[in-house]
Parts: structure tokens; sequence; C-alpha cells
């Protein structure tokens, strides 16, 4: 190395440890060992890349519509998650409940989700009176 190089090197070495100061490393608020929080960003782009992500999506869905013949309950989507035993990581949970609130099958509610009927009929006279109107508007079979 050149003589030059080597000056300069021990002047930065010696300016580096005469201008160390200590300052406090976490702000006031963090005092207690606490690491500072993060906001949780989904990365959908490499979600959407992933095979397996509209199979959830058609999972869902179709656990939704039997779960709304069955008990017409809503259900969060951890509980829909944990009943259809998926294993999903933060990123891949979030881009399905992105797309289960965009789905037009699909009613969410205060975080919770349901399945949303074509005809919300629930015993024989809501079909009887859906039949009727058909039938005097003229519309013809359903």
């Amino acid at each position: 190395m050149s003589s030059n190089l080597l000056a300069q090197h021990a002047a930065f070495k010696k300016h580096a440890s005469s201008a160390l100061t200590t300052k406090p490393s976490r702000p006031a608020s963090q005092k207690n060992n606490e690491p500072p929080k993060k906001r949780f960003r989904p990365d959908t782009k490499s979600v959407a890349n992933n095979p397996n992500t509209f199979k959830w999506l058609k999972v869902c869905v179709d656990k939704l519509r039997k779960r709304y013949q069955e008990e017409r309950k809503p259900v969060s989507i951890d509980d829909l998650v944990k009943m259809k035993k998926l294993d999903l990581d933060p990123h891949e949970k979030a881009w399905l409940n992105n797309a289960l609130k965009e789905n037009p099958k699909v009613h969410y509610e205060k975080e919770k989700f349901s399945f949303k009927p074509t005809y919300p009929l629930h015993n024989k006279e809501d079909l009887l009176s859906l039949l009727r109107e058909h039938y005097d508007q003229g519309l013809g079979a359903f």
C-alpha cells in the first residue's frame, strides 16, 4: 500500500475515535426493552404468483356456502383457516382476507364473512313469494 493511503487511513482512525459519542440507543418511550413495532404490510405480489391462492379461495367460499346452509352464522378469517386446516403465513392470510372481501359471493361485516346467496330464501313462503313476483313480472323461469 502506498504511504499516502496509510497516512489517510491513520488520520481517519484518529478522527473516528475522537468523534465517538454515546447516544441512547432507543427513545425514552421504549425503555422496557421492547422492540420497535413494525406495521405489517402484506406482500400481495408474491402471494398472487402462488398457484394455490385461488384454490384456497374456492375452498373457503365452499366452506362458507356449506356453513350458510347449515347454520347461517358468520365466521372470522382465523376460524375459517382453522376449519379448513390451511397452513398459511401472514402474507397469504392477508391476501385471502382481501380476496374474500372483494368476492361477490361473500358478505363481509364486522371482521366476519358469510355466504351471500343469489336469492335469500329462508323458508317455503319466501320461495313462493319470489316465484309469484317472477311470474307477475313476466320474467319466465329461473
